[in-house]
């Protein structure tokens, strides 16, 4: 017969197992609560932010605004998180003028009347709030725009790439856009990759435009464009519009695109191979080049690769020429030998974690000095290349966000 009390004991045991595993349970949770929030954590913990804003006052300050709160203690520090977005390096603000409190309203303004600031450039920002019981909360990624209210801006995009201007009609929008696609195109085929945002072009109507968003004394005659990030800039050349529309606004898009590509690590690349494959990128003018290049080698005017990124002459637009001369001809000459899509592998190496010496390499089957021999023999050089010395030019760094194109070439 069975035992009448078994069932009993075995619901006993039952309960008293569930009993243990929900004190368990209680004891976990009640550690949770009482360990500070983790970084991303501001949907469940104790610190999160009420709202944020950001205010744009073209060439005075970009304002960031939030509102924090706290329900385990006063907020006690805060920083502002940003950069740039296209490029490297974050900015860590410290936000300092406030009460600790449960509550707070916290403010940033970054003066902008002597800094270089585009229009329409995006930043990305979050917000790290910390509280008296050690709670830490970073907010998720926002997004800033330096929006500029002071002229008549127009815009178009497909989505992948958009284009801004004033003071031309509707008309030159719709050529500049499809200019601006082409080589878009291009550099997309060429590297096998997409942004997920679209790429920006702002094309100012005169130099004195073009310059009034530099810092004092920055804006050198000689520029046509310039990228920062994943946007580029440019003025319309009254005389050399077709110059400005099928080169120069292709070739700084190829900038904006490899930016975009390498999260800002361009100092991971030559700033030869940089600006090459921008030359490249232009709809037409690299034959040019490349003749400007063997003339070059044929006079012994042909500069060392291991200088040459420290070799750009800025003060002189002949050797500026020169300069940008040779740098679309090493790409101009890796294209032709090894196709298009050595952008995209020699960069994918970069990215991998490779020197470019040997992600070049990896994809060619030549050193660094060896496809420097065999592009001086493309160009047609018979002697020999000159000896290297070192000098203190060999130690400058680059300058990876600056990449600005030569006004008309001769």
């Amino acid at each position: 017969m069975a035992d009448p009390n078994a069932g009993c004991e075995g619901v006993l045991r039952r309960f008293l197992g569930l009993s243990l595993a929900l004190l368990v349970a209680i004891a976990a949770l009640m550690a949770l609560a009482a360990a500070p929030a983790r970084a991303d954590d501001g949907a469940r913990g104790p610190v999160s932010l009420v709202e944020h804003s950001t205010e744009s006052r073209f060439r005075e300050a970009l304002i960031f605004r939030a509102r924090a709160r706290s329900t385990a203690g006063d907020i006690v520090r805060v920083r502002l998180i940003w950069q740039s977005r296209g490029t490297s390096g974050n900015i860590a603000e410290p936000i300092t003028d406030f009460t600790p409190g449960p509550e707070v309203a916290l403010e940033y303004e970054w003066p902008t009347r002597f800094r270089t600031t585009p229009p329409w450039q995006i930043f990305n920002y979050r917000w790290e709030i910390t509280d008296s019981a050690g709670n830490v909360f970073r907010s998720e990624r926002f997004r800033a725009e330096m929006s500029d209210e002071t002229r008549d801006w127009q815009r178009l995009s497909d989505g992948q790439v958009a284009v801004y201007w004033y003071s031309q009609p509707e008309t030159f929008g719709k050529e500049l856009l499809a200019i601006a696609q082409k080589g878009y195109t291009h550099v997309r085929e060429a590297t096998g990759f997409t942004p997920e945002d679209e790429i920006r072009i702002i094309m100012y109507a005169n130099q004195d435009d073009f310059c009034s968003f530099y810092s004092h004394g920055t804006c050198l005659p000689w520029y046509a464009g310039v990228t920062f990030g994943s946007l580029t800039v440019q003025w319309l050349m009254p005389d050399d519009e077709a110059f400005v529309m099928r080169q120069v606004v292709p070739h700084e898009l190829a900038h904006a695109f490899l930016h975009e590509w390498m999260n800002g690590q361009m100092f991971s690349i030559p700033r030869w191979f940089n600006e090459g494959q921008a030359m490249n990128n232009e709809l037409e003018g690299l034959d040019r080049l490349v003749q400007q290049a063997r003339y070059l080698a044929a006079t012994d005017g042909l500069t060392r690769l291991a200088v040459l990124d420290q070799n750009l002459g800025q003060d002189d637009p002949y050797r500026v020429s020169n300069w940008y001369a040779q740098a679309g001809s090493l790409v101009a000459f890796l294209y032709e030998r090894w196709g298009d899509a050595s952008l995209g592998a020699v960069v994918n190496g970069v990215r991998d974690g490779l020197s470019f010496g040997r992600a070049l390499e990896a994809h060619t089957g030549l050193t660094l000095d060896a496809f420097e021999l065999a592009w001086r023999e493309w160009l047609g050089a018979t002697s020999p290349p000159p000896t290297l010395f070192p000098t203190p030019t060999l130690f400058f760094p680059p300058t990876p966000t600056f990449a600005p194109t030569p006004t008309p070439r001769s």
